[in-house]
């Protein structure tokens, strides 16, 4: 009895206690300003691809200041260089200031290698070097209709391919309708893959999962990529999904193939695509 007695006078003494405790913590509580006076350092942020019997396209730019929102803004004036090792040709900025660079002479070849040389005007010298990849040919596209007759005039879009023989192949798949992506990049997920369970198989029935309509123009882009690309990619997709997630550890570092510091990858690759309308 007396137990419980003196739990019942902790508990009666105890509230108004924590009460005011509560009310004294408030009443001292006074809004506190940092000024963040390093907010990170510069960064260029390289995005460059260059496919099979085709030129090297590079888009260059600077991140912005921690906590500033906004377009990053363009690394115009760089002076860039794509070699094989016996041609090199300079890539001209399409526009003054726009910070995209494109060659017109030297295209890419069938597993020779390529040396991204990039020189910002405050004198910083990057590079990066890649082989092209062997590439696969897609046999068909077609369409099937919705199932169970739902919206009716409206398909899903499937195609399929031989896959080469050997394990190490890496794939990304673009899908256009329309001459639009399907796909936003946190769908990457689904149109990325290596050739760990599929090397050798020829791929039938293989679904976009995106609707189309009678009309429309569907393309299909399929980019054999590097190992190096794929992890890239799926680093990237783990970032983005891992920021989503507030009581998630912080996500590691996405690295690229560009040295000096540089964010972003400069990917080669050979493509095959094929265009077909709905009717």
């Amino acid at each position: 009895m007396n137990k419980m007695k003196f739990s019942k006078i902790v508990l009666r003494t105890s509230i108004p206690i924590a009460i005011g405790i509560l009310g004294f913590t408030a009443s001292c509580m006074d809004p506190i300003e940092i000024e963040l006076k390093d907010q990170g350092d510069t960064k260029l942020v390289v995005d460059g691809w260059m496919n099979k019997d085709e030129t090297a396209f590079i888009h260059l730019n600077y991140t912005l200041p921690y906590l500033q929102a906004g377009n990053l803004p363009p690394a115009s004036g760089a002076l860039i260089t794509i070699t094989n090792g016996t041609a090199t040709d300079t890539l001209i900025e399409q526009g003054s200031g726009t910070g995209f660079y494109a060659n017109k002479t030297l295209k890419a070849e069938l597993n020779k290698t390529y040396t991204l040389k990039i020189k910002t005007t405050d004198g910083k010298e990057y590079y990066s070097v890649n082989q092209i990849p062997r590439g696969i040919t897609i046999d068909s596209i077609y369409f099937l209709p919705l199932p169970f007759g739902l919206q009716r005039d409206r398909y899903f879009t499937n195609f399929s391919y031989q896959e080469n023989l050997g394990k190490g192949d890496c794939y990304w798949g673009r899908f256009y309708r329309n001459d639009s992506l399907m796909f936003e990049a946190t769908d990457l997920y689904r149109s990325v893959t290596d050739d760990l369970f599929i090397d050798g198989q020829h791929l039938s029935n293989i679904g976009i999962g995106r609707p189309v309509s009678k009309g429309d123009k569907v393309r299909v882009e399929a980019l054999s990529i590097t190992n190096e690309c794929y992890q890239f990619l799926y680093r990237l997709l783990a970032n983005t999904a891992q920021q989503q997630n507030f009581s998630a550890p912080p996500p590691p570092s996405v690295v690229g193939n560009i040295s000096n510091g540089a964010l972003g990858f400069f990917r080669t690759s050979s493509k095959h695509e094929v265009e077909r309308m709905v009717q």
